[in-house]
């Protein structure tokens, strides 16, 4: 009588528990004219578990100067 084994991989169970972290581009902190134009220098996004995440920001809003 022999013994088959079968290897099956299991994912680890845990939960992402670090927040991802935002870092806004350009210099700081920005200054604008009253009457000028503003041009969002944009922003990107890491997270430990989902890697980068800058693909996923939204810009919304606009700056009344």
């Amino acid at each position: 009588m022999s013994t088959k084994y079968i290897w099956k991989p299991v994912p680890p169970k845990f939960s992402d528990t670090f927040p991802p972290v935002m870092t806004l581009n350009g210099i700081h902190p920005v200054a604008v004219l009253v009457g000028s134009s503003y041009a969002d220098a944009g922003a990107s996004a890491e997270d430990l578990y989902a890697s980068t995440l800058t693909g996923s920001l939204v810009t919304t809003g606009t700056v009344d100067t």
